[in-house]
């Protein structure tokens, strides 16, 4: 009796770990497409929108966000569709079953993509760039490019930052880096843009510094906070950057 009471709490614990195996392989899988696809379509974007000369691209927070969201749903139906697959090359289902999922799961990808496709449009054609000369930028409604030149269609350049007192890690400094464009937008590319580090920025700010563009700080930490928040490598950048 007490051997089959431990053979049986044996094969509860085998099948739950079975379980919890395969649901950590179920989560990674849809993670895996999921950015495999947000990868896609920024590919399909830097496609359309950059070419050779192009030294800065990402997408502003509203566009990356309606990215991101996009995928999730597409992950999770390509999860389904490889599911759908295994099973049918183990022989699982009876091909009438496998014509019902196959039938139900075109249906459900064609109805995902014709509600989230406007929302896609506006995202796919809402990107900042830079080159060296100019910048390009389309706000999450507008359709088409938006071109400045740096010597006359940026007004100047204002610099802020924000720090979250989380521990003494880079991670909770914000920088803001917004340019002021001609026909009164601005757009910030630092904290609110998808590719925003200090590695994007130093790029950016050589070629602004080559039109001479005019900078306003509005506030900038200390070299003592720079020093405790910023990497060793990034730190005279950031000190030189906030001194204009």
């Amino acid at each position: 009796m007490q051997e089959n009471e431990l053979e049986m709490e044996d094969n509860n614990e085998t099948g739950g770990w079975k379980s919890k195996l395969k649901t950590a392989f179920s989560v990674a899988c849809v993670l895996g497409f999921i950015f495999g696809w947000i990868g896609i379509i920024r590919h399909i974007m830097k496609t359309i929108h950059t070419d050779e000369s192009v030294v800065y691209f990402s997408l502003p927070v509203g566009g990356a966000m309606t990215v991101i969201f996009v995928s999730m749903g597409l992950g999770i139906l390509t999860l389904i569709f490889f599911i759908l697959l295994k099973n049918t090359l183990l022989r699982k289902y009876s091909f009438a079953e496998i014509k019902k999922y196959s039938f139900e799961l075109l249906i459900g990808f064609i109805a995902y993509v014709i509600v989230s496709s406007p929302f896609l449009f506006f995202a796919i054609d809402n990107y900042i760039y830079v080159t060296k000369d100019e910048v390009g930028y389309s706000g999450f409604w507008a359709i088409g490019d938006g071109k400045y030149s740096w010597d006359e269609g940026v007004k100047n350049i204002t610099l802020d930052y924000s720090y979250a007192d989380m521990g003494d890690t880079s991670d909770n400094f914000s920088g803001k880096y917004t340019f002021h464009l001609s026909d009164d937008k601005h757009v910030e590319i630092w904290e609110n843009s998808l590719d925003g580090n200090f590695e994007s920025i130093e790029k950016i700010n050589d070629i602004a510094l080559m039109h001479d563009v005019t900078y306003n700080v509005i506030s900038a930490p200390s070299d003592e906070n720079i020093e405790k928040w910023i990497p060793e490598k990034h730190q005279e950048f950031v000190k030189e950057l906030f001194s204009k």
